[in-house]
């Protein structure tokens, strides 16, 4: 049974801009079904950081096999963390490597989408 993952992603410490992390997102497994994606305005406490909105379907069901694949995506795009739904639940992906930030709950009140 496929997943259906969204995905916010900062582009402010990327080293990489958004047409070309859509791509190494869209050719990495477990994910290969792109949906859509485009370039949101976010923002997080008070700071403004254009936001990259992926929709995807994964051929995986097991969770801890699509969390392990963005903790990758953490440390590929220079992220803290990586905000994703899968299936319409919200979770805050950390980056292995950063064991020193912060860790926050998934707020969706920040989670950006397609609208």
């Amino acid at each position: 049974m496929s997943k259906f993952i969204e995905f916010n992603i900062g582009l402010n410490n990327s080293p990489f801009d958004a047409e070309e992390m859509t791509r190494r997102v869209h050719g990495s497994p477990p994910c290969h079904n792109f949906i859509k994606g485009k370039v949101v305005d976010g923002e997080w406490d008070e700071v403004y950081e254009p936001t990259l909105y992926l929709q995807l379907n994964c051929n995986y069901s097991r969770i801890s096999t699509i969390i392990g694949w963005v903790e990758d995506l953490c440390t590929m795009f220079k992220q803290d963390a990586i905000a994703v739904r899968i299936d319409g639940i919200g979770y805050l992906v950390y980056n292995y490597t950063r064991p020193d930030v912060e860790r926050i709950a998934f707020d969706s009140n920040y989670f950006k989408t397609w609208s």
